[in-house]
């Protein structure tokens, strides 16, 4: 099965565990591969929708783990409750709609998570705080144009600096490739924005502008 650099940076960073949960598991890829690689006991694949759900379980079942696997409809973490559940994946939407998520349930069920928002994951990282989780990891990665952000979190305590709100801890400290080439990239499109927009958004897009350009210029924050 040939998946993208984003499903596969987000199994390389799933421990040995028993059970695993993928929440808006679509065809259920991720699921599979954590069976066939061994990383996982079992596999619970959960969708809101019905056809995405269907696709999960038929690979599933065409690759042999019916029987180690369960298919869920569903929306959020809800209908699992009572489940032993060791680590969620929580990816393919927005960081608003995994703080809904997160917040329909109890704080330690589970207590480990790798996300993957498509956007908004400054009000992402600022909940997880907020709310009783430390992050482990938070890197960006770009995947056929576009970018990603991939967090590890697990509850305990934590604290951010602004910038590591903005932009991610690790990826301030690292200064990956996929990284620099996001904000690379921002900066360009926030440039041809600035004479198009109102004077509100023009100040709002500056002052991004300038954090961006700090960031760029600095070797490490």
């Amino acid at each position: 099965m040939t998946l993208s650099k984003r499903l596969e940076y987000i199994i390389s960073r799933i421990p040995r565990v028993e059970v695993v949960v993928d929440v808006g598991t679509d065809h259920g890829k991720i699921p599979c591969e954590l069976l066939r690689r061994g990383i996982a006991d079992r596999v619970i694949a959960l969708d809101i929708s019905a056809p995405s759900l269907k696709k999960a379980e038929n690979l599933l079942l065409e690759s042999g783990f019916a029987s180690r696997s369960k298919c869920v409809l569903g929306d959020g973490l809800r209908p699992l409750v009572g489940e032993k559940i060791n680590l969620a994946i929580i990816a393919g939407m927005g960081g608003m709609e995994i703080v809904s998520i997160l917040d329909a349930v109890d704080r330690a069920y589970p207590d480990r998570y790798v996300l993957s928002p498509h956007h908004d994951s400054e009000a992402l990282r600022r909940y997880l705080i907020s709310h009783g989780y430390r992050i482990l990891r938070d890197v960006t990665i770009s995947d056929t144009f576009k970018y990603y952000d991939v967090l590890e979190v697990e509850v305990g305590d934590d604290e951010l600096s602004e910038d590591e709100y903005k932009f991610g801890r690790d990826n301030l400290i690292e200064r990956g490739e996929d990284f620099l080439s996001y904000l690379t990239n921002t900066l360009e499109t926030y440039d041809k924005l600035l004479p198009v927009v109102n004077d509100t958004r023009r100040e709002e897009l500056s002052a991004e502008i300038s954090s961006i350009r700090r960031i760029l210029c600095c070797d490490k924050i």
